[in-house]
């Protein structure tokens, strides 16, 4: 799409350092430096982009949300068995898995349900687990993540707007999954697709025509004599490698994430340059209806999900005919909500844009001769996140009600309400002890997620060193510890430091330091186990290891927020390896060989 946003800024000149420098002209969001350098950081962080939670997602990780897919995946293969149409072999796809732990805890609850009730279901079912990003599904398989699961699990790369094929990881055979999936699942996947943001203005006059704009940024080196303190490479060179920007996959640039900035403007676009116009004109009809009150010359925001659009449309052609796509995102429901500015999200280097749902509902329901259904969960246009199901209608083949009535029953929010309620009132709890029996009846609710259990492990820690002590609490704080650990020992650093605490004031420093160990194995990058570590070298007088660990913090202290704590524990260290040392060489000097009284 060409843009003309106006006169750009021109190049600093030669001892200008200080004023910022242009690294890439105006261009749609989609395709701004800025955006694409956030896309590229998934590639090169792979799973680390999630263990460290600079993207969000316990929300999706925890297990509440795998328990309700696999209710929804139970209730579909019961309807196609009432109906005579189960297959043999039940496939299930999830796209953009990040850790896996959703795709993992899924398979855990839909394997319980198939055993109670007598089903073979689970063993017939293959469930590919797949990502675009080669790293994170490598990293799925050399952590081991679906090793309960022998002989149902086939990683794989699938991009999300080619559905119907999957690359196996195992074999490198490309799979054709035309007319096989009896289930999609799209969880925090169509948000970090390409969207865009249009303006439309109306006529200035009767019978004159609207006008398009389209929303465009300039990215900037914001800060170019700051530039040596994160990239030894000179402007002119990184100017080069984002021209040629088929480098930029291995350039590193993310690193200069701090130095970046954007300039944001408006720029006039040819309606025939417009991308998918009749949906984009169509979307801003149903804002001016539905937002009655709306002045008629007052222009009208779309943001426009066209990649997210194209991946659901793409899926649901890839289905089975009685086939389900399962999608959870954020982004707008409402008219009100849809018709202003959005824009992409920072989550550390990473980036991501909400769908535009309002949108997408009513341009599914638009679709002809009524051949798709939508279910939204119930009461859901002001939740953060929304939930779809979107099938066949039962005259072209799809499920009948009772897939729709799992989703209904599992996503409505009176569903989750009482689970809600209790970890609020333990979160709100005064005291240590009270917060105790609060997760205790939360988890009587929800006793599968890994998230809640090292949560209120954490807080059996506390009651058990608070005043007063809280009986049990320690054994507490360790049972809960362990059970999260089984479920997953991959990605909760944070549970293995504190089970490791656990065990230090049991006197159990073997087990602690092993445990602290393990936090490192899970994430390198998770300065608080390196520090555990320097705690624990240095209480055996181990201080050379104690200033790695301690040097190790420092530097992986990504925020800052400890930065004090862990530069004054590096000291500590140094200070003591060094009297170690002293002392050590004068002992020496006055030992004779041979010695005696």
């Amino acid at each position: 799409m060409t843009v003309d946003a106006g006169q750009t800024a021109g190049q600093p000149e030669a001892g200008a350092a200080a004023e910022a420098v242009v690294l890439q002209d105006w261009t749609p969001i989609a395709g701004c430096l800025d955006f694409v350098l956030g896309q590229l950081a998934f590639q090169a962080r792979g799973s680390q982009a999630f263990t460290t939670h600079e993207v969000p997602n316990l929300v999706n990780q925890g297990g509440l949300s795998a328990v309700r897919a696999a209710h929804v995946l139970f209730a579909s293969c019961a309807d196609a068995e009432a109906r005579g149409a189960l297959e043999a072999e039940i496939v299930v796809v999830e796209m953009a898995m990040g850790l896996g732990l959703h795709a993992l805890q899924c398979l855990d609850r839909f394997q319980r349900r198939c055993r109670e009730a007598g089903r073979d279901w689970y063993d017939r079912l293959t469930f590919y687990a797949t990502d675009a990003t080669p790293k994170m599904v490598a990293d799925a398989r050399d952590r081991g993540v679906f090793a309960r699961h022998p002989g149902r699990v086939a990683l794989g790369l699938l991009d999300a707007r080619q559905p119907h094929r999957v690359r196996r990881l195992d074999n490198g055979a490309l799979v054709d999954l035309q007319g096989k999936p009896r289930l999609v699942l799209h969880t925090y996947l169509l948000c970090v697709l390409p969207a865009n943001v249009f303006r439309l203005q109306p006529a200035p006059e009767a019978g004159g025509d609207p006008s398009w704009q389209v929303l465009v940024a300039r990215t900037v080196l914001r800060h170019p004599e700051a530039l040596a303190s994160f990239d030894p490479r000179s402007v002119a060179e990184i100017q080069a490698i984002v021209a040629g920007s088929d480098a930029l996959a291995a350039s590193g640039l993310a690193a200069l994430d701090p130095l970046l900035d954007l300039d944001l403007t408006l720029a006039p676009v040819a309606a025939a340059e417009l991308p998918d116009v009749a949906v984009l004109a169509a979307t801003a009809a149903w804002i001016a209806t539905d937002l009655r009150e709306k002045a008629a010359d007052e222009p009208t925001w779309v943001l426009h999900s066209g990649a997210a659009m194209e991946s659901i449309e793409r899926t649901m052609a890839t289905l089975r005919p009685d086939g389900a796509l399962l999608y959870r995102d954020y982004g707008p429901a409402t008219a009100e909500d849809a018709d202003r500015l959005h824009l992409y999200q920072h989550y550390g280097p990473t980036t991501a844009i909400g769908i535009n749902h309002y949108a997408i509902d009513r341009w599914i329901a638009s679709q002809p001769d009524g051949a798709l259904r939508l279910l939204a969960a119930p009461d859901d246009a002001d939740a953060m996140i929304k939930t779809r199901l979107l099938t066949r209608s039962a005259e072209a083949g799809g499920p009948s009600s009772a897939v729709a009535e799992a989703v209904a029953a599992c996503y409505s929010r009176e569903s989750s309400a009482a689970l809600e309620q209790a970890i609020a009132e333990a979160r709100a709890a005064a005291t240590a002890g009270a917060a105790v029996e609060g997760y205790r009846r939360a988890l009587k609710l929800e006793p599968s997620n890994w998230a809640l259990l090292g949560e209120a492990a954490e807080v059996a820690l506390r009651a058990a060193n608070g005043p007063p002590p809280h009986s049990g609490a320690l054994d507490l704080a360790e049972l809960l510890a362990r059970e999260a650990l089984q479920i997953n020992p991959w990605s909760a650093p944070q549970t293995f430091v504190l089970l490791g605490d656990v065990l230090w004031q049991r006197g159990e420093q073997r087990g602690a330091v092993r445990s602290y160990q393990a936090s490192i194995a899970a994430n390198p990058e998770y300065a608080r186990g390196h520090f555990a570590l320097y705690l624990a070298a240095r209480a055996v007088a181990d201080f050379v290891a104690a200033v790695e660990c301690a040097a190790r913090a420092v530097a992986l202290d990504r925020d800052g927020d400890q930065g004090e704590r862990y530069r004054a524990a590096l000291r500590d260290a140094l200070e003591r390896l060094g009297e170690q040392r002293a002392l050590a060489g004068r002992l020496r000097r006055k030992r004779v060989a041979g010695s005696h009284r």
